[in-house]
């Protein structure tokens, strides 16, 4: 960024008053508002001037294309580390708490009880995918180029951001060299109607001697307004580029454009072009990664048809408010009724009556916990013709994003072609229009000499003029006419865009 301001600026008067208050008022208030004055006075004198690079790097910063690309970016990357972690198993941990009512199985002894019991189970599972059709590998590749081809499409908005800048800047320049060129014209006009006007009050020319100048200098006055409004929307076009408000001060520098004939590119072929254009122009790149895309995608709707094995395992343990543990054993006897010699007698019989008690919670959880491992096959035969509509799909996707990158690339030579051609004939009007201008420029200084002398009227004159501004204002044209068609040709060969 510069700043077109000098410390010699600011006024030795207006110093020396802020500097006579100090000394008289003696009090801070007036120190400070003295220090703020010129403060402000300084600043108000500098104004900040962007280069073209400044003005490409704030309108790409500010974008509201590239910051949703960004978006893209990210979430390009996120699935990119999606595909790759589905190389690992997975592991969940899951809980359950139950309020069982009626007859139910107890998770603990795996008896029915018929009463209400309160349960709980835990679990830790994993599995992982130990043969899909190479779908996890296809798609980790697919990821990874997908997230490359969008960090080319960020490059090809950077670069049209680039090229609609360096338009919009060089309308500005042309612009400003029209106003002053018309700058120019007018005051030369208004120049010769103060000397036609001296001639009249001293009776050396007719009242009517000055009405064809009047004319022109009201014409010189509208093209001056219409160029100054030109000036105005161009800045405020490259405001909007540049995320600026209405009220935000723009100014650029003015490089010196001097224009500088590449004879390379009439020696160059249109092949010889676009083999420099398909090494560096992003949305090419971008558009052909794209179709290894959709190839790999073919490749996974595919892995459909094939069988998938994966191996799983878990650990999972219970527990239940009902659950039991035996903490000792009373004995007791119990008679039974026996018939001996045909009489019933009462023979008592001793058992072993286990002591009951509440398992606690922890002592189930240690006690109950098991473990499983399996082996999972699974076998595509009928899917409701869901495998095969994706595989079709597929392969209408792989054909589109093909026939877009070969559209790409037509549009692509058309374009360089379409440029050189281009370039090539601005280079012809612009030396054309050189020629011109400087045969114009002589005729005209003939005109002023002759006019001057008397020699020619005010319409041949006018007329001399009025050819000469239109041989400046083409070569004008025709100069940045080839500045920007060689910058667009630039644009197309991954060159950098400069002034």
């Amino acid at each position: 960024m510069l700043y077109n301001c000098d410390r010699k600026d600011l006024s030795l008067k207006f110093f020396s008053s802020v500097i006579f208050k100090i000394e008289i008022m003696k009090s801070l208030p007036v120190i400070l508002s003295g220090i703020l004055i010129i403060v402000f006075h300084y600043y108000g004198q500098c104004q900040k001037t962007y280069t073209l690079r400044e003005c490409i790097s704030i309108a790409q910063d500010n974008s509201l294309d590239i910051q949703r690309a960004l978006l893209s970016q990210d979430d390009a990357d996120i699935n990119k580390k999606l595909a790759f972690h589905q190389m690992f198993p997975s592991l969940n941990a899951g809980s359950s708490f139950g309020y069982n009512i009626g007859r139910r199985i107890d998770p603990t002894t795996n008896s029915y009880l018929n009463q209400t019991f309160l349960s709980q189970g835990m679990n830790l599972n994993t599995r992982m995918i130990l043969y899909n059709g190479n779908r996890v590998r296809n798609n980790i590749k697919k990821s990874r180029i997908e997230s490359k081809a969008v960090s080319y499409d960020i490059q090809q908005i950077k670069k049209d951001i680039a090229l609609l800048v360096t338009n919009t800047y060089l309308s500005i320049l042309f612009s400003k060299e029209n106003v002053k060129n018309a700058k120019s014209q007018y005051d030369s006009t208004n120049e010769r109607l103060e000397k036609m006007n001296k001639m009249i009050n001293v009776g050396a020319a007719a009242k009517s001697s000055s009405l064809s100048m009047e004319a022109q200098l009201l014409r010189d006055e509208q093209k001056l307004m219409s160029a100054k409004n030109t000036l105005d929307m161009n800045i405020l076009n490259l405001k909007y580029l540049m995320f600026l408000t209405d009220e935000d001060s723009l100014s650029i520098d003015v490089p010196d454009i001097e224009v500088n004939i590449d004879e390379k590119y009439s020696t160059y072929k249109l092949k010889e072009l676009y083999d420099i254009a398909s090494q560096t122009y992003p949305a090419l790149k971008a558009s052909k990664l794209r179709v290894e895309v959709a190839k790999f995608n073919e490749k996974i709707a595919r892995a459909s048809y094939l069988p998938s094995i994966g191996i799983g395992g878990g650990i999972s343990t219970n527990y239940s408010n009902k659950a039991k543990i035996v903490e000792g054993y009373e004995q007791q006897t119990f008679y039974q009724p026996l018939i001996i010699d045909n009489e019933t007698k009462n023979v008592g019989f001793i058992s072993q009556r286990p002591i009951l008690a509440d398992q606690k919670y922890l002592d189930q959880i240690k006690n109950n916990w098991g473990v499983f491992i399996s082996l999972q096959l699974s076998v595509p035969i009928y899917n409701n013709y869901e495998v095969k509509a994706q595989v079709q799909k597929a392969k209408l996707a792989y054909k589109s994003t093909d026939i877009a990158e070969k559209k790409l690339v037509q549009d692509l030579k058309i374009n360089i072609s379409k440029s050189l051609s281009e370039l090539k004939n601005a280079q012809n009007e612009y030396f054309a229009a050189q020629k011109t201008y400087q045969a114009q420029l002589n005729a005209f200084e003939n005109a002023k000499k002759q006019y001057d002398l008397g020699v020619i009227g005010s319409y041949e004159y006018l007329n001399e003029k009025s050819l000469y501004e239109q041989s400046q204002n083409s070569l004008l044209i025709s100069k940045y006419q080839y500045v920007f068609k060689s910058k667009i040709l630039d644009f197309y060969l991954g060159k950098e865009i400069t002034l």
